[in-house]
Protein backbone atom coordinates (compact mmCIF):
# COMPACT_ATOMS: atom_id res chain seq x y z
CA UNK A 1 0.00 0.00 0.00
CA UNK A 2 2.56 2.11 0.90
CA UNK A 3 4.63 1.16 -2.15
CA UNK A 4 1.28 2.18 -4.31
CA UNK A 5 1.03 5.60 -2.47
CA UNK A 6 4.56 6.51 -3.30
CA UNK A 7 4.32 5.39 -7.23
CA UNK A 8 1.08 7.87 -6.78
CA UNK A 9 2.90 10.77 -5.55
CA UNK A 10 5.65 10.35 -7.81
CA UNK A 11 2.99 10.31 -10.66
CA UNK A 12 1.22 13.42 -9.36
CA UNK A 13 4.89 15.48 -8.81
CA UNK A 14 5.55 14.53 -12.80
CA UNK A 15 2.22 16.07 -13.84
CA UNK A 16 2.90 18.89 -11.75
CA UNK A 17 6.79 19.86 -12.61
CA UNK A 18 5.64 18.96 -16.18
CA UNK A 19 2.26 21.54 -16.15
CA UNK A 20 5.03 23.99 -14.60
CA UNK A 21 7.60 23.69 -17.35
CA UNK A 22 4.24 24.18 -20.10
CA UNK A 23 4.97 27.91 -20.24
CA UNK A 24 8.80 27.42 -21.42
CA UNK A 25 7.51 25.60 -24.68
CA UNK A 26 4.15 26.74 -25.13
CA UNK A 27 3.71 27.95 -28.98
CA UNK A 28 1.13 30.43 -29.93
CA UNK A 29 -1.00 29.98 -32.80
CA UNK A 30 -2.18 32.42 -35.00
CA UNK A 31 -4.59 32.16 -38.07
CA UNK A 32 -4.72 34.81 -40.35
CA UNK A 33 -8.09 34.80 -42.84
CA UNK A 34 -9.72 37.38 -45.37
CA UNK A 35 -12.58 38.71 -43.35
CA UNK A 36 -15.05 39.41 -46.19
CA UNK A 37 -13.99 35.62 -48.06
CA UNK A 38 -12.47 33.78 -44.85
CA UNK A 39 -9.69 32.58 -47.10
CA UNK A 40 -6.12 32.07 -45.19
CA UNK A 41 -3.61 34.98 -45.91
CA UNK A 42 -0.08 33.97 -46.78
CA UNK A 43 2.76 35.33 -45.39
CA UNK A 44 0.90 38.11 -43.16
CA UNK A 45 2.86 39.50 -40.91
CA UNK A 46 1.99 38.62 -37.16
CA UNK A 47 4.62 40.36 -34.69
CA UNK A 48 4.32 39.96 -30.51
CA UNK A 49 5.25 43.51 -29.57
CA UNK A 50 6.03 42.86 -25.97
CA UNK A 51 8.58 40.13 -27.02
CA UNK A 52 9.71 41.69 -30.19
CA UNK A 53 9.14 38.49 -31.66
CA UNK A 54 7.45 38.00 -34.98
CA UNK A 55 6.64 35.08 -37.47
CA UNK A 56 4.92 34.94 -40.78
CA UNK A 57 1.53 32.53 -41.87
CA UNK A 58 2.30 29.77 -43.98
CA UNK A 59 0.02 29.17 -47.33
CA UNK A 60 -3.03 28.18 -44.99
CA UNK A 61 -2.59 31.44 -43.32
CA UNK A 62 -1.06 29.50 -39.71
CA UNK A 63 1.79 30.99 -37.75
CA UNK A 64 3.58 29.42 -34.91
CA UNK A 65 5.03 31.84 -32.27
CA UNK A 66 7.70 30.01 -29.95
CA UNK A 67 6.77 32.02 -26.66
CA UNK A 68 9.93 32.76 -24.83
CA UNK A 69 10.67 30.56 -22.04
CA UNK A 70 9.08 32.31 -18.44
CA UNK A 71 7.56 34.53 -20.59
CA UNK A 72 4.25 36.47 -18.99
CA UNK A 73 3.90 39.68 -19.77
CA UNK A 74 0.81 41.02 -21.40
CA UNK A 75 0.59 42.53 -24.67
CA UNK A 76 -0.66 43.06 -27.75
CA UNK A 77 -0.37 40.93 -31.12
CA UNK A 78 0.25 43.27 -34.45
CA UNK A 79 -1.06 41.45 -37.41
CA UNK A 80 -0.43 43.32 -41.17
CA UNK A 81 -0.71 42.24 -44.78
CA UNK A 82 -0.25 44.97 -47.74
CA UNK A 83 -3.22 45.84 -48.71
CA UNK A 84 -4.96 44.81 -45.85
CA UNK A 85 -6.36 47.54 -42.30
CA UNK A 86 -3.47 45.91 -39.84
CA UNK A 87 -5.18 44.85 -36.50
CA UNK A 88 -3.76 44.92 -32.76
CA UNK A 89 -4.97 42.28 -30.83
CA UNK A 90 -4.81 42.17 -27.17
CA UNK A 91 -2.46 39.33 -25.83
CA UNK A 92 -2.32 37.21 -22.33
CA UNK A 93 0.76 35.11 -22.69
CA UNK A 94 -0.36 32.95 -19.42
CA UNK A 95 -4.49 32.25 -21.19
CA UNK A 96 -4.17 32.82 -25.06
CA UNK A 97 -3.30 29.61 -27.24
CA UNK A 98 -4.89 30.14 -29.96
CA UNK A 99 -5.79 33.83 -31.82
CA UNK A 100 -8.15 34.09 -35.08
CA UNK A 101 -7.56 37.05 -36.78
CA UNK A 102 -10.09 38.28 -39.84
CA UNK A 103 -8.03 41.31 -42.00
CA UNK A 104 -10.80 43.82 -43.78
CA UNK A 105 -9.65 45.47 -46.79
CA UNK A 106 -7.34 48.71 -46.78
CA UNK A 107 -9.11 49.51 -50.28
CA UNK A 108 -12.52 50.85 -51.08
CA UNK A 109 -14.80 48.17 -51.78
CA UNK A 110 -17.65 49.00 -53.99
CA UNK A 111 -19.76 46.24 -53.64
CA UNK A 112 -23.39 48.37 -55.63
CA UNK A 113 -20.54 48.70 -58.97
CA UNK A 114 -21.86 46.82 -61.66
CA UNK A 115 -18.53 45.82 -63.99
CA UNK A 116 -20.48 45.54 -67.28
CA UNK A 117 -16.80 45.13 -69.10
CA UNK A 118 -15.44 41.38 -70.31
CA UNK A 119 -14.27 41.51 -66.91
CA UNK A 120 -17.30 40.69 -65.56
CA UNK A 121 -17.11 36.78 -65.70
CA UNK A 122 -13.41 36.37 -65.77
CA UNK A 123 -11.44 34.70 -63.29
CA UNK A 124 -8.76 35.91 -61.63
CA UNK A 125 -6.50 33.78 -63.61
CA UNK A 126 -8.27 34.69 -66.51
CA UNK A 127 -8.04 38.37 -65.85
CA UNK A 128 -4.26 38.37 -65.55
CA UNK A 129 -3.99 36.94 -68.79
CA UNK A 130 -6.32 39.22 -70.44
CA UNK A 131 -4.13 41.92 -68.72
CA UNK A 132 -0.95 40.27 -69.62
CA UNK A 133 -2.22 40.41 -73.49
CA UNK A 134 -3.12 44.25 -73.46
CA UNK A 135 0.00 45.26 -71.97
CA UNK A 136 1.24 46.80 -75.59
CA UNK A 137 -2.30 48.27 -75.98
CA UNK A 138 -1.95 50.00 -72.01
CA UNK A 139 1.42 50.93 -71.83
CA UNK A 140 4.31 53.06 -73.86
CA UNK A 141 5.77 50.94 -76.66
CA UNK A 142 8.26 53.38 -77.58
CA UNK A 143 10.86 55.00 -75.37
CA UNK A 144 10.43 57.60 -73.15
CA UNK A 145 11.87 59.89 -70.25
CA UNK A 146 10.70 60.78 -67.15
CA UNK A 147 11.90 62.65 -64.02
CA UNK A 148 12.25 61.44 -60.63
CA UNK A 149 13.12 61.57 -56.98
CA UNK A 150 14.79 58.67 -55.72
CA UNK A 151 14.94 58.34 -51.56
CA UNK A 152 16.67 55.97 -49.23
CA UNK A 153 15.93 55.80 -45.53
CA UNK A 154 16.95 53.40 -42.58
CA UNK A 155 14.65 53.12 -39.82
CA UNK A 156 16.68 52.01 -36.64
CA UNK A 157 14.30 50.71 -33.44
CA UNK A 158 11.04 52.47 -35.43
CA UNK A 159 13.61 55.92 -35.70
CA UNK A 160 14.15 57.52 -38.74
CA UNK A 161 18.24 57.55 -38.43
CA UNK A 162 19.55 57.63 -42.42
CA UNK A 163 18.56 59.59 -45.46
CA UNK A 164 19.92 59.58 -48.95
CA UNK A 165 18.11 61.36 -51.84
CA UNK A 166 18.66 62.09 -55.39
CA UNK A 167 16.78 63.74 -58.55
CA UNK A 168 17.52 61.89 -61.57
CA UNK A 169 16.37 61.67 -65.21
CA UNK A 170 15.15 57.96 -66.24
CA UNK A 171 15.40 56.99 -70.00
CA UNK A 172 12.72 53.67 -70.28
CA UNK A 173 12.65 51.16 -72.57
CA UNK A 174 8.71 50.21 -74.21
CA UNK A 175 6.93 47.57 -72.50
CA UNK A 176 7.11 44.16 -72.48
CA UNK A 177 10.69 43.64 -72.07
CA UNK A 178 12.30 40.31 -71.97
CA UNK A 179 14.94 41.12 -69.71
CA UNK A 180 16.64 40.15 -66.17
CA UNK A 181 19.34 38.68 -68.70
CA UNK A 182 23.35 38.63 -68.51
CA UNK A 183 23.70 41.43 -70.82
CA UNK A 184 21.97 43.73 -68.84
CA UNK A 185 24.11 42.91 -65.93
CA UNK A 186 27.14 43.52 -68.08
CA UNK A 187 25.60 47.10 -69.02
CA UNK A 188 25.52 48.03 -65.34
CA UNK A 189 27.96 46.48 -63.34
CA UNK A 190 31.27 48.51 -63.89
CA UNK A 191 33.60 48.35 -60.99
CA UNK A 192 36.51 50.90 -61.99
CA UNK A 193 33.58 53.66 -63.11
CA UNK A 194 34.23 56.00 -60.17
CA UNK A 195 37.56 55.38 -59.46
CA UNK A 196 38.46 58.67 -60.42
CA UNK A 197 36.46 60.14 -57.30
CA UNK A 198 35.99 57.27 -55.37
CA UNK A 199 38.80 55.88 -53.07
CA UNK A 200 38.30 51.52 -52.22
CA UNK A 201 35.93 51.78 -49.12
CA UNK A 202 36.49 48.74 -46.49
CA UNK A 203 32.97 48.42 -44.89
CA UNK A 204 33.15 47.45 -41.20
CA UNK A 205 29.96 45.99 -40.74
CA UNK A 206 27.04 45.29 -43.48
CA UNK A 207 23.67 45.76 -42.77
CA UNK A 208 22.34 45.93 -46.17
CA UNK A 209 24.47 43.99 -48.30
CA UNK A 210 21.65 42.21 -50.11
CA UNK A 211 19.10 43.77 -53.14
CA UNK A 212 15.80 45.99 -53.15
CA UNK A 213 14.06 42.59 -54.47
CA UNK A 214 16.41 40.49 -52.85
CA UNK A 215 17.54 38.82 -55.90
CA UNK A 216 19.39 41.05 -57.81
CA UNK A 217 17.19 41.72 -61.27
CA UNK A 218 18.60 44.82 -63.85
CA UNK A 219 16.55 46.55 -66.07
CA UNK A 220 16.92 46.41 -69.48
CA UNK A 221 20.23 47.49 -71.52
CA UNK A 222 17.94 50.82 -72.52
CA UNK A 223 16.83 51.60 -69.00
CA UNK A 224 19.36 54.35 -68.33
CA UNK A 225 19.46 56.65 -65.07
CA UNK A 226 21.59 60.12 -64.63
CA UNK A 227 21.98 61.68 -61.38
CA UNK A 228 21.33 65.49 -61.61
CA UNK A 229 21.19 66.19 -57.86
CA UNK A 230 21.94 64.21 -54.54
CA UNK A 231 21.86 64.88 -50.92
CA UNK A 232 22.47 62.92 -47.64
CA UNK A 233 22.00 63.62 -43.76
CA UNK A 234 25.25 63.08 -41.70
CA UNK A 235 23.25 60.94 -39.34
CA UNK A 236 24.97 57.23 -37.99
CA UNK A 237 23.37 54.35 -37.12
CA UNK A 238 23.72 53.70 -32.95
CA UNK A 239 25.40 50.43 -34.49
CA UNK A 240 27.99 51.82 -36.56
CA UNK A 241 27.10 49.91 -39.12
CA UNK A 242 27.54 50.44 -42.86
CA UNK A 243 24.64 50.20 -45.22
CA UNK A 244 25.47 49.08 -48.63
CA UNK A 245 22.33 50.02 -50.69
CA UNK A 246 23.12 48.88 -54.38
CA UNK A 247 21.67 49.39 -57.32
CA UNK A 248 20.10 52.48 -56.38
CA UNK A 249 16.77 53.69 -58.73
CA UNK A 250 17.78 50.99 -61.27
CA UNK A 251 17.01 48.62 -58.89
CA UNK A 252 13.65 50.04 -58.26
CA UNK A 253 12.46 50.13 -61.83
CA UNK A 254 13.63 46.51 -61.99
CA UNK A 255 10.41 46.15 -59.65
CA UNK A 256 8.10 46.79 -62.81
CA UNK A 257 6.90 43.57 -62.90
CA UNK A 258 4.34 44.11 -65.92
CA UNK A 259 7.22 45.46 -67.75
CA UNK A 260 8.93 42.45 -67.63
CA UNK A 261 6.61 39.84 -67.01
CA UNK A 262 8.27 38.53 -63.63
CA UNK A 263 7.33 36.29 -60.59
CA UNK A 264 3.38 36.41 -60.46
CA UNK A 265 2.80 38.20 -63.73
CA UNK A 266 5.45 35.90 -65.65
CA UNK A 267 3.22 33.39 -67.72
CA UNK A 268 5.37 30.27 -67.42
CA UNK A 269 4.84 30.86 -63.20
CA UNK A 270 0.82 30.72 -64.38
CA UNK A 271 0.35 27.23 -62.77
CA UNK A 272 2.52 27.90 -60.04
CA UNK A 273 0.26 30.50 -58.50
CA UNK A 274 -3.47 30.59 -56.96
CA UNK A 275 -5.23 33.47 -58.39
CA UNK A 276 -8.56 34.75 -56.66
CA UNK A 277 -10.79 37.01 -57.86
CA UNK A 278 -11.78 39.87 -55.51
CA UNK A 279 -14.34 42.77 -54.98
CA UNK A 280 -14.41 46.05 -57.26
CA UNK A 281 -12.37 48.47 -55.67
CA UNK A 282 -11.18 51.89 -56.03
CA UNK A 283 -7.75 52.55 -56.80
CA UNK A 284 -5.64 55.93 -57.62
CA UNK A 285 -9.25 56.82 -59.10
CA UNK A 286 -10.29 54.02 -60.63
CA UNK A 287 -12.63 51.50 -60.94
CA UNK A 288 -10.54 47.95 -60.35
CA UNK A 289 -11.14 44.60 -59.50
CA UNK A 290 -8.79 43.11 -57.11
CA UNK A 291 -6.89 39.40 -57.77
CA UNK A 292 -5.21 37.80 -55.28
CA UNK A 293 -2.72 35.11 -55.95
CA UNK A 294 -0.05 33.54 -53.58
CA UNK A 295 2.26 30.44 -54.56
CA UNK A 296 0.34 26.74 -54.70
CA UNK A 297 3.80 25.35 -53.06
CA UNK A 298 6.49 26.68 -51.72
CA UNK A 299 10.18 25.82 -52.79
CA UNK A 300 12.41 24.13 -49.71
CA UNK A 301 15.67 25.34 -51.57
CA UNK A 302 16.45 28.66 -54.13
CA UNK A 303 19.82 29.02 -55.91
CA UNK A 304 19.44 32.19 -57.98
CA UNK A 305 22.35 33.87 -60.20
CA UNK A 306 21.91 37.76 -60.49
CA UNK A 307 21.12 37.84 -64.52
CA UNK A 308 18.55 35.60 -64.37
CA UNK A 309 14.77 35.70 -63.54
CA UNK A 310 13.58 33.82 -60.65
CA UNK A 311 11.49 31.01 -61.72
CA UNK A 312 9.69 29.48 -58.96
CA UNK A 313 6.98 31.02 -56.97
CA UNK A 314 8.19 33.50 -54.04
CA UNK A 315 5.33 36.24 -53.24
CA UNK A 316 1.62 36.67 -52.41
CA UNK A 317 -0.16 39.69 -52.58
CA UNK A 318 -2.66 41.70 -54.92
CA UNK A 319 -2.51 42.86 -58.48
CA UNK A 320 -5.38 45.21 -58.74
CA UNK A 321 -6.82 45.70 -62.97
CA UNK A 322 -8.72 48.49 -64.53
CA UNK A 323 -12.16 47.19 -65.02
CA UNK A 324 -12.07 49.03 -68.77
CA UNK A 325 -9.06 49.01 -70.17
CA UNK A 326 -7.98 45.68 -68.02
CA UNK A 327 -4.68 47.94 -67.54
CA UNK A 328 -2.95 46.60 -64.16
CA UNK A 329 -2.98 49.97 -62.15
CA UNK A 330 -1.27 48.75 -59.59
CA UNK A 331 0.77 45.21 -57.51
CA UNK A 332 1.34 44.92 -53.56
CA UNK A 333 2.79 41.84 -52.74
CA UNK A 334 4.94 40.59 -49.56
CA UNK A 335 7.99 38.14 -50.60
CA UNK A 336 8.26 34.83 -48.98
CA UNK A 337 9.38 34.57 -45.17
CA UNK A 338 13.19 33.28 -45.06
CA UNK A 339 11.82 31.20 -41.69
CA UNK A 340 9.26 29.41 -44.12
CA UNK A 341 12.28 28.15 -45.87
CA UNK A 342 15.20 25.28 -45.17
CA UNK A 343 17.60 28.12 -45.71
CA UNK A 344 17.91 30.41 -48.81
CA UNK A 345 20.33 28.87 -51.61
CA UNK A 346 21.98 31.63 -53.01
CA UNK A 347 24.83 32.50 -55.01
CA UNK A 348 26.48 35.09 -52.41
CA UNK A 349 26.07 33.25 -48.74
CA UNK A 350 28.00 36.31 -47.33
CA UNK A 351 25.01 38.97 -47.54
CA UNK A 352 22.52 39.58 -44.88
CA UNK A 353 18.77 38.70 -46.02
CA UNK A 354 16.07 40.40 -44.93
CA UNK A 355 12.76 38.24 -42.52
CA UNK A 356 10.82 40.18 -44.99
CA UNK A 357 10.03 42.39 -47.75
CA UNK A 358 7.26 44.60 -48.95
CA UNK A 359 7.06 45.70 -52.78
CA UNK A 360 4.26 47.94 -54.02
CA UNK A 361 4.32 49.36 -57.28
CA UNK A 362 1.96 52.13 -58.71
CA UNK A 363 1.32 53.04 -62.58
CA UNK A 364 -0.38 56.37 -63.68
CA UNK A 365 -2.32 57.21 -66.85
CA UNK A 366 -0.73 59.99 -68.43
CA UNK A 367 -0.26 62.47 -72.14
CA UNK A 368 -2.61 62.41 -74.95
CA UNK A 369 -2.95 58.71 -75.48
CA UNK A 370 -3.95 58.22 -72.15
CA UNK A 371 -1.41 54.65 -71.54
CA UNK A 372 -0.29 53.72 -68.15
CA UNK A 373 3.36 54.77 -67.29
CA UNK A 374 5.36 53.92 -64.28
CA UNK A 375 4.81 56.55 -61.29
CA UNK A 376 5.51 55.14 -57.99
CA UNK A 377 7.75 52.31 -56.50
CA UNK A 378 7.78 51.33 -52.46
CA UNK A 379 10.35 48.74 -51.82
CA UNK A 380 10.96 47.91 -47.44
CA UNK A 381 13.14 45.46 -46.33
CA UNK A 382 13.05 44.25 -42.51
CA UNK A 383 16.07 43.18 -40.71
CA UNK A 384 15.25 41.92 -36.98
CA UNK A 385 18.40 42.25 -34.52
CA UNK A 386 20.33 38.88 -34.71
CA UNK A 387 19.23 37.46 -37.54
CA UNK A 388 22.80 37.55 -38.78
CA UNK A 389 25.81 35.55 -37.13
CA UNK A 390 28.70 36.72 -39.17
CA UNK A 391 27.81 40.64 -38.79
CA UNK A 392 25.32 40.68 -35.57
CA UNK A 393 23.66 43.52 -34.40
CA UNK A 394 21.22 44.15 -31.54
CA UNK A 395 18.80 46.73 -33.17
CA UNK A 396 15.80 45.67 -35.24
CA UNK A 397 16.33 47.87 -39.11
CA UNK A 398 13.68 48.96 -42.23
CA UNK A 399 15.56 50.07 -45.46
CA UNK A 400 12.93 51.85 -47.47
CA UNK A 401 13.14 52.85 -50.87
CA UNK A 402 10.61 54.89 -52.57
CA UNK A 403 10.67 56.19 -56.14
CA UNK A 404 8.80 58.45 -57.57
CA UNK A 405 8.33 59.63 -61.46
CA UNK A 406 6.48 61.57 -63.83
CA UNK A 407 6.50 62.17 -67.97
CA UNK A 408 6.12 65.33 -69.43
CA UNK A 409 8.28 67.46 -71.34
CA UNK A 410 11.47 67.63 -69.85
CA UNK A 411 13.38 69.78 -72.79
CA UNK A 412 12.85 72.83 -70.35
CA UNK A 413 14.83 71.10 -67.56
CA UNK A 414 17.93 72.56 -66.56
CA UNK A 415 20.37 70.24 -66.39
CA UNK A 416 23.26 71.00 -64.07
CA UNK A 417 26.83 70.12 -64.78
CA UNK A 418 29.00 67.20 -63.90
CA UNK A 419 25.47 64.68 -64.06
CA UNK A 420 26.53 60.84 -64.17
CA UNK A 421 25.01 57.65 -65.63
CA UNK A 422 24.55 55.26 -63.16
CA UNK A 423 26.52 52.47 -62.44
CA UNK A 424 26.58 49.66 -59.94
CA UNK A 425 29.73 49.25 -58.17
CA UNK A 426 30.78 46.98 -55.30
CA UNK A 427 32.33 49.08 -52.80
CA UNK A 428 29.77 52.30 -52.63
CA UNK A 429 26.70 53.11 -53.93
CA UNK A 430 24.28 56.20 -54.83
CA UNK A 431 25.23 58.09 -51.07
CA UNK A 432 28.78 58.05 -52.28
CA UNK A 433 28.35 59.39 -56.05
CA UNK A 434 30.32 62.65 -57.06
CA UNK A 435 27.25 64.49 -57.44
CA UNK A 436 27.42 68.68 -55.58
CA UNK A 437 24.29 68.86 -53.54
CA UNK A 438 22.31 72.76 -55.79
CA UNK A 439 19.68 73.59 -53.22
CA UNK A 440 18.09 76.15 -56.31
CA UNK A 441 18.05 73.30 -58.64
CA UNK A 442 16.52 71.25 -56.10
CA UNK A 443 13.74 73.68 -55.32
CA UNK A 444 13.38 73.90 -59.48
CA UNK A 445 12.24 70.03 -59.11
CA UNK A 446 10.58 69.56 -56.53
CA UNK A 447 7.87 72.39 -57.65
CA UNK A 448 8.05 70.46 -61.27
CA UNK A 449 7.37 67.41 -59.74
CA UNK A 450 5.15 67.79 -56.68
CA UNK A 451 6.77 64.82 -54.79
CA UNK A 452 6.06 63.44 -51.36
CA UNK A 453 8.17 64.63 -48.62
CA UNK A 454 9.36 63.32 -45.45
CA UNK A 455 7.07 63.60 -42.80
CA UNK A 456 7.37 65.80 -40.05
CA UNK A 457 8.33 62.73 -37.25
CA UNK A 458 10.68 61.62 -39.64
CA UNK A 459 12.65 65.58 -39.95
CA UNK A 460 12.54 65.80 -36.50
CA UNK A 461 14.11 62.50 -35.81
CA UNK A 462 16.92 62.95 -38.68
CA UNK A 463 17.69 66.60 -37.22
CA UNK A 464 18.26 65.62 -33.69
CA UNK A 465 21.86 67.49 -33.94
CA UNK A 466 21.57 69.61 -36.93
CA UNK A 467 19.05 70.95 -39.49
CA UNK A 468 19.13 68.71 -42.26
CA UNK A 469 19.58 71.84 -44.88
CA UNK A 470 23.04 72.42 -43.38
CA UNK A 471 23.83 68.63 -43.34
CA UNK A 472 22.87 68.61 -46.61
CA UNK A 473 25.55 71.70 -47.60
CA UNK A 474 27.99 70.05 -45.19
CA UNK A 475 28.51 66.70 -46.38
CA UNK A 476 27.35 66.84 -49.99
CA UNK A 477 30.39 68.26 -51.85
CA UNK A 478 32.61 66.75 -54.20
CA UNK A 479 36.08 64.98 -52.50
Amino acid sequence: MAKAILQLQFVLLLITSTAVSLPAQRLLQVTVTDAASNQPIAFANVYLQSARIGEATDLEGQASIQLPEGFVEKGAVEVSFVGYISKVIPFDPVNDRQLFVALDYARVVLPEVEVRSGASSMTGSELIAAALDRIPDNYPTQQHRMEGLYREVIYENQRCAWLTEALILLDYAPYPQQSYVRKSWKAYWDENFYDEWLAFRQYRKNLVAGHPQFFKYYSAVEDKVQVLNRRKSDNLIEEQLEPRLWSGPLGLTAADKVKFGADFLDPKLKEAYDYQRGAAVMVNGMVCIAVHFRPKVLPKKIHHLWQEKIDFPLFSGTVYITAEELAIARVECLFAHAEKMERYQVSDPWQIYPGRILVEVNYRQQGATQRWFLHEVTIEQYFPGNSSEKWPFQHDYKVKRELYLQTGNQDDTVLPEGRLPLKDIQQSNLRDLPVTYDPEHWQQMLQRGNYPQLSSQERKELELNTPLEQQFMRLDQKP
